[in-house]
């Protein structure tokens, strides 16, 4: 009997001592795997605090052969995996344009080494990004209008005078006011809309992204020349805030004479912020100069 009751408190300290050593092996993976998480965060962390104090000691002025001898540079390199699989992600997640997204791509370059799949110098982190994916930039002339109005053609042929980029194809929304012929000079008094676009293929999808875009209200005034042909003089741009309205009064006027021109003012001010036509003509324009070079069917791209 008393061999028994032995055995029994044997049996009962064993299921203790296993329970408190799968409890002990529990708690350990649960705190390796808390700590891992927590290095991973703190390295995250890390990488992001020193790529805003590299785009505050830089901005936009990138030299990699300065900012890579930078202590901030060394610790973004020293996470390892870990800063490249977060940066990666940055990238996937739209977080890669701009001078964050260059500072990110030589970092990415350098933690890659021989793994980078892109050959060559890449001028921008999100353009590198891409092609590491392997999406491709499809390269395209500016948009050229092709219809019969030779006024309308006179904008569109003028409207890089208001581009403020020179990345990407360029493609523009035009709606014309009016315009004015006294002497041998021509006044158009128009709204541009610009947008420059970046065209890729992605297997056999096609993908849009814009890059940039502005817009103005204005007056080209042409000459013409002893050919006839009209050459562009100059423009005058509307101005922003409270002097738009004064800014379009002034320049509403002959071409010569400079006598102003009734309604013409009016009707500008009235659709200031009213790019709806613009829009349309752009989207228009876009996909027919896009068909025009074999691309029937695309998307915008999603980052």
């Amino acid at each position: 009997m008393k061999n028994k009751k032995i055995v029994a408190i044997i049996s009962i300290l064993a299921s203790i001592l296993a329970v408190v050593i799968i409890s002990t092996v529990v708690f350990n993976v649960m705190f390796l795997k808390a700590e891992k998480e927590r290095s991973v965060n703190d390295t995250i962390s890390l990488v992001d605090q020193q790529i805003d104090l590299l785009m505050w000691k830089y901005g936009g002025d990138i030299n990699k052969e300065k900012f890579k001898k930078e202590d901030a540079y060394y610790y973004i390199m020293s996470g390892g995996p870990t800063s490249l699989n977060y940066m990666l992600s940055e990238f996937k997640n739209g977080n890669g344009e701009g001078v964050r997204g260059d500072i990110m791509m030589y970092a990415c370059r350098d933690l890659l080494g021989e793994a980078d799949k892109v050959k060559g110098e890449v001028k921008h982190g999100a353009d590198w990004y891409k092609m590491y994916i392997g999406i491709e930039e499809v390269k395209l002339d500016d948009f050229k209008y092709s219809g019969d109005d030779a006024v309308i053609k006179l904008i569109y042929e003028n409207a890089n005078k208001i581009d403020l980029d020179d990345e990407g194809l360029l493609v523009s929304g035009v709606q014309v006011y009016k315009s004015v012929e006294e002497e041998s000079s021509l006044k158009v008094f128009a709204r541009i809309l610009n947008s420059r676009v970046k065209v890729y293929k992605d297997k056999e999808k096609f993908l849009t992204q814009e890059v940039s875009g502005v817009w103005t209200t204005c007056a080209m005034t042409f000459k013409k020349g002893d050919n006839g042909e009209y050459k562009f003089e100059k423009i005058e741009t509307a101005e922003e805030g409270k002097k738009y309205e004064p800014s379009v009064k002034a320049f509403c006027v002959t071409p010569v004479t400079n006598k102003e021109i009734s309604g013409l003012a009016t009707k500008i001010i009235d659709d200031r912020d009213k790019l709806g036509i613009c829009n349309e003509r752009l989207n228009k324009n876009l996909k027919e100069h896009l068909s025009k070079n074999g691309i029937k069917e695309f998307r915008p791209y999603d980052s």
